[in-house]
């Protein structure tokens, strides 16, 4: 048992490293581009902070997901413009790969205890939670092209709140709405 744990590990390393994929590497001039876009609308929006990591491995999924061509055509585009452009699918396939490449629990959980309310630990579980939830995922994805704001829909709040409660201690739970 012991050898077969190394070799399973040795196939895994060398099945990595050759790949299986056909594709080419995304052009590096394009990839830096588009990394140069979500570097400016990161400081213009306000969001999360991505490290130049991140920025690099979502300028890459996402490349990867809507082609050169595409990506050479709308880079010059607002980024909601060029959602706008996007189906369904592309939308939520984006942010699948921003939720691969970006660390956002920690952002997120800070942001849902800023107000004191959960603890840190209680705060990090939400943010999971919803993270990793398809619903939560879907809204996102709308929320690039949607003029109303999707997180309001109480169908998503209904499918979130049963594992968010489980998040949350009886304390924090009664403290609800009192704050």
């Amino acid at each position: 048992m012991r050898r077969l744990v190394p070799l399973a590990l040795v196939i895994a390393l060398v099945s990595l490293a050759c790949g299986d994929d056909d594709t080419a590497p995304a052009d590096p001039a394009l990839v830096a581009g588009l990394r140069q876009r979500i570097s400016e609308n990161q400081q213009d929006s306000g969001g999360p902070e991505m490290s130049d990591a991140e920025i690099e491995c979502f300028a890459i999924g996402i490349i990867d997901l809507f082609g050169a061509d595409r990506i050479t055509a709308g880079i010059d585009m607002e980024f909601s413009a060029f959602m706008g452009t996007a189906t369904q699918e592309e939308r939520r396939s984006v942010v699948d790969t921003m939720f691969e490449c970006v660390d956002l629990a920690l952002d997120l959980a800070e942001e849902l205890g800023a107000g004191g309310e959960v603890s840190a630990e209680s705060a990090r579980c939400l943010a999971d939670v919803m993270l990793a939830n398809d619903a939560f995922r879907d809204a996102t994805a709308e929320a690039f092209v949607s003029s109303t704001d999707p997180f309001d829909d109480p169908e998503l709040v209904a499918e979130l709140l049963p594992p968010m409660l489980e998040c949350m201690t009886a304390e924090e739970l009664g403290d609800l709405g009192n704050g």
